[in-house]
């Protein structure tokens, strides 16, 4: 909208609405996060680091550009088809789900299949607002996310890689991993069994 790309007739502030600014552990195990959640806020969650640490450092960039949660909201990196979204590559390695709710109706689709392209994406209309679902951790899983730049000044990665998994008697069993800013849409890259 401030570019003047846009000209909505209508705005609404989906901050008002329970279910954009929720954070819950679902039944299972899992986590449902609101568009409008914000980064910073995520972090104070008593549980939601501990079970997701590399989304939470994902986000982390975020904390200094406040601004929607899990990088759904108009601002998003997920929303706007930001290769080098750091939030994004966290998100696609844990396997997130993101349930879209708009005129059309209610739908989910994981993640890594949103990017389109460098400000594209597969769903998002502009009259959409979402929520990302986290599905509950195996034991012995964990992930990790870490960004690369040369520069403090920088503030986009040079690539960004999101790491998740799980370990059982010491052999990984599953393995996802998010990379960022190495091509036009964040990628999973399949992780294949050495024998």
């Amino acid at each position: 909208m401030r570019s003047g790309a846009v000209r909505p007739g209508l705005i609404v502030d989906i901050k008002k609405i329970a279910e954009m600014t929720t954070i819950e552990e679902t039944a299972e195990g899992g986590f449902r996060v609101g568009a409008a959640r914000p980064g910073a806020v995520l972090a104070e969650h008593p549980r939601f680091g501990k079970v997701w640490p590399g989304v939470l450092e994902g986000r982390q960039p975020d904390r200094f550009h406040p601004g929607p949660g899990a990088g759904l909201g108009r601002g998003g990196n997920l929303c706007n088809g930001s290769p080098a979204g750091d939030s994004v590559a966290a998100m696609i390695a844990a396997g997130a789900i993101v349930t879209l709710q708009g005129p059309n109706g209610r739908r989910e689709m994981p993640v890594e299949n949103v990017p389109s392209g460098p400000g594209r994406t597969h769903t998002f209309a502009r009259r959409d607002s979402g929520q990302l679902t986290l599905p509950p951790r195996p034991r012995g899983s964990s992930d990790a996310y870490l960004r690369m730049i040369p520069r403090t000044e920088m503030d986009i990665a040079v690539v960004g890689v999101g790491v998740s998994l799980t370990l059982k008697d010491g052999v990984c069993t599953t393995a996802r991993v998010g990379l960022g800013a190495v091509a036009p849409t964040v990628l999973l890259v399949e992780v294949r069994r050495r024998r």
